[in-house]
């Protein structure tokens, strides 16, 4: 059952495409910041226990 948009369909499936891609862009982003920040965690331990093993 697919509802018939008449003369808006353009416009409601350029709205559905556009939240699709604005949800992948978050996914992407929130990844991307979590992998990274990640990376800065694991640097910043690694520094540390260095500092504990010269003391």
């Amino acid at each position: 059952m697919i509802p018939e948009y008449d003369k808006y369909a353009a416009y409601i499936w350029a709205c559905y495409g556009l939240t699709i891609l604005v949800l992948v862009a978050l996914v992407w982003w929130s990844v991307a910041r979590a992998r990274r920040i990640e990376r800065e965690l694991d640097s910043l331990d690694g520094e540390r226990r260095r500092a504990r093993a010269a003391q």
